[in-house]
């Protein structure tokens, strides 16, 4: 994939080079359930790498951020991106609920995992200001208007992924609370700058306690996605839904048991190895 001003390989260290530079970057090694999310080695290095020398990149404020090439497209029928980021990404991670007293095993992994893989794509994420970790109803509601009134002029796409325990209706929990998918979408419908930019919404969640198997345990049919979501209040042109699970359904499928939840690993999987 060309990407920017970098050529990503999915299966590869990742090559930097320029007229001046060439040098060869490894991936930073991913963090388990019992750790912090990863110290993003990936652009500690960079910034390691071109601390000393000039930046590659013009117009923007740091020397080891990514940057989009607005004149390359590979397809004809590709967003046109006018702006120098590829796209704006935040993550709502609840690993913790005073609904139950366990904490969601594995959520830390996922928001690990979505980090790595969106890095890799090229995108720009900040530890500090990208990420939500066990945010209450108030906190999350404030933090999604926040995010939908700013201005995406500079961002060709958004991503917003949201991690937690679910039930059915698309009902999402927060740390102290209760919202819906809709809640998470609507604020954005009014805001111009993401007109005509591909809108992506990722729900890592249960949407009951019913298992996909067979015999008693079978759940009745139910929509994917309840019908409100697609109402014109909610739903904007160019949006996609990522859903981990069908309504009434328990997402308990793992990767690996305890730590790297399938919709995660399928969404990483799957983005990598279109590009």
């Amino acid at each position: 994939m060309l990407l920017g001003d970098y050529n990503l390989s999915n299966n590869a260290p990742m090559a930097l080079e320029s007229d001046a530079i060439a040098f060869t970057l490894l991936p930073g090694p991913s963090s388990n359930r019992s750790s912090e999310i990863n110290d993003f080695d990936l652009l500690k290095e960079l910034q390691k790498n071109y601390k000393s020398s000039q930046s590659l990149i013009a117009d923007v404020e740091s020397p080891w951020k990514f940057h989009e090439r607005t004149h390359f497209y590979t397809e004809k029928l590709e967003y046109p991106r006018h702006g120098d980021e590829p796209g704006f990404i935040f993550i709502f991670n609840q690993e913790k609920s005073d609904h139950r007293p366990e904490k969601r095993l594995g959520s830390t992994r996922d928001v690990n995992e979505i980090v790595l893989c969106m890095q890799r794509l090229g995108y720009n994420i900040e530890r500090n200001s990208n990420i939500l970790t066990d945010g209450g109803t108030d906190d999350v509601m404030d933090k999604l208007k926040k995010l939908s009134e700013m201005n995406f002029s500079r961002y060709n796409s958004l991503f917003i992924f949201f991690l937690t325990h679910g039930h059915e209706h698309d009902g999402l929990e927060t740390k102290d609370g209760f919202i819906h998918v809709k809640d998470v979408m609507g604020p954005f419908r009014a805001n111009g700058t993401l007109k005509d930019k591909p809108k992506i919404f990722v729900f890592q969640a249960c949407k009951g306690v019913a298992f996909s198997t067979t015999g008693e345990q079978q759940a009745p049919e139910s929509p994917l996605v309840c019908k409100t979501v697609f109402e014109d209040s909610y739903m904007t042109p160019d949006t996609l839904l990522v859903f981990s699970t069908a309504q009434c359904r328990n997402e308990t499928f793992y990767l690996d048991p305890g730590l790297y939840k399938k919709c995660v690993g399928t969404f990483q999987s799957t983005a990598e190895r279109k590009t």
